[in-house]
């Protein structure tokens, strides 16, 4: 506190102003010492606005940092927010420091300057057509990024809808990599069509999104353009390459855009040394915007379009194509999770592997529920009767109540250690996702587990029963089985993180 009120005396006398207002905006980072800067500022803020005509540089820009870093959350009354954003406006126009130019415009991030979206249009299309020089072509696009951002912000991101159902595409999909023939055949399955496998998926093309949008055993979906999967490391020449290959065009097709508002867009990077990337990134980034001439804008949160550029062994990039405007409502119902939670795409591929196991309307057991992601991934491949979910965790159970409830199935949940639960009939099938060593959980009580369920778990089950079982320990697995239970199946699904799916049948007596 004694230190911000210092600074702001020495800026009233002149002394060492740009690093006193550097110092004012590092200490209002902490919500007392803001409350008590917003005090004096209430008072005195004409004082910033003078320095908006320092003759330093980097004075007017720390004071319109300042001003815009005052304005978090709070209401100074209309008069006084629009002579701030007068002042803002004025000063921008008169800067003939590009670095400084883009603070101003950051500053009015926090007012209501609703009353300045035509000035702020007409900035937008003058930048535009700027012909930049390499001098200074960073400083005008970082004006059009802001600008482009606050624009948005007011008058909001009016999304796209996606039309481009039927149109022939060129799809890839990426996939577990133990199973990328298994998704294969099941697309050749659905929809008929040939597919192309590669390392990390499979490769189709067909006009029948909505049948593609109905296998549930691929983690993405991206679109391949012809003429742009792959790119340059030189990002101007990147960017050029896209739009050159009909991106917009790609956009346009597949989407409504009556009011022909832009596409927000992200760019994800794959390398094993993104790091070195940083600078590449932010100017192709750059480049997209403005060879784009505003129709691409990005965003970090409110996003429509990724661009996925994956490290190729040449050194420049493939580039593929995801769109947030198609609705995957594969595993919409997934609503809640906690942190042992298996993603939905490993409890899917897990069922569809087993199902030539699975009866229809059998007696379900999970012994080990948690969300219950793998009983409802269940259900939907094959009907089950009465089913019922196990779990010692109060949260799970509550959370696995409301998954079942978005995705419209039955199940009965009881919050007990499993080991300590009876049930008056016997199961048809046991379906679980083990337990795993995590900060919480040793090992050895892990494996204490494994050892009491392959005891146990027979006595649950009827004669001609199964047991589907995701595990991250298939050691103890085989080495635990043999005694109740013959193997029917053995799956490796994750290499890397050690997961597989055994489909064990109970011994006959």
């Amino acid at each position: 506190m004694t230190e911000l009120i210092n600074a702001w005396e020495q800026i009233k006398q002149n002394q060492s102003v740009r690093s006193n207002l550097s110092e004012i905006r590092r200490q209002i980072k902490q919500e007392e010492t803001f409350d008590a800067w917003i005090t004096i500022f209430d008072k005195e803020y004409s004082l910033v606005i003078a320095l908006l005509q320092n003759e330093d540089a980097k004075t007017r820009k720390n004071a319109a940092l300042l001003l815009g870093d005052s304005a978090d959350g709070v209401y100074f009354g209309a008069e006084i927010g629009k002579e701030i954003l007068e002042a803002l406006k004025t000063a921008y126009e008169n800067e003939k420091t590009l670095f400084v130019k883009s603070s101003y415009l950051q500053a009015f991030t926090d007012y209501d300057y609703r009353e300045y979206l035509a000035w702020l249009h007409k900035e937008h299309q003058r930048l535009l057509n700027f012909t930049q020089n390499s001098e200074k072509q960073k400083h005008i696009h970082e004006q059009i990024h802001m600008i482009s951002h606050l624009i948005l912000q007011m008058e909001g991101n009016k999304k796209h809808l996606f039309c481009g159902e039927h149109i022939l595409s060129d799809y890839v999909l990426v996939c577990d990599r133990t199973q990328i023939d298994y998704v294969a055949e099941q697309i050749q399955e659905t929809l008929g069509v040939d597919c192309k496998t590669f390392s990390a998926g499979v490769m189709l093309q067909t006009d029948r999104l909505e049948d593609l949008l109905s296998i549930r055993i691929y983690h993405d979906l991206f679109y391949r353009i012809r003429h742009m999967t792959s790119l340059e490391a030189d990002a101007a020449q990147a960017a050029k390459t896209i739009l050159q290959a009909g991106f917009l065009q790609f956009l346009e097709e597949r989407h409504q855009n009556v009011e022909r508002t832009p596409y927000t867009f992200r760019v994800e990077l794959k390398s094993k040394e993104a790091d070195k990337h940083a600078k590449f990134m932010q100017k192709f980034i750059m480049e997209l915007e403005h060879q784009s001439k505003g129709k691409l804008v990005n965003s970090i949160s409110s996003y429509e379009v990724e661009l996925r550029l994956i490290e190729n062994k040449n050194g420049g990039f493939n580039c593929l194509v995801k769109l947030f405007t198609i609705k995957d409502e594969r595993f919409a119902y997934r609503k809640e999770s906690i942190a042992t939670s298996m993603k939905p795409v490993h409890a899917a591929l897990a069922v569809s592997l087993a199902s030539p196991y699975m009866k229809k309307d059998a007696q379900v057991l999970d012994p080990f529920c948690g969300v219950a992601t793998l009983l409802i991934e269940r259900h939907k491949k094959v009907q089950a009767n009465t089913t019922y979910g196990i779990d010692v965790f109060q949260e799970a159970i509550e959370k696995a109540k409301m998954n079942v409830e978005a995705a419209g199935q039955i199940v009965h949940f009881i919050q007990k250690d499993f080991f300590d639960f009876t049930h008056t009939y016997l199961f048809d099938e046991v379906i679980t996702d083990m337990p795993f060593v995590t900060k919480n959980r040793s090992e050895q009580e892990i494996y204490q587990i494994y050892v009491r369920f392959f005891a146990q778990i027979p006595r649950y089950l009827k004669e001609d029963s199964v047991v589907i079982l995701y595990t991250h320990n298939r050691e103890w697995v085989e080495k635990l089985y043999h005694k109740n239970f013959e193997k029917l199946e053995h799956f490796r699904i994750l290499e890397k993180a050690g997961t597989d799916l055994y489909i064990l049948k109970k011994k006959l007596k």
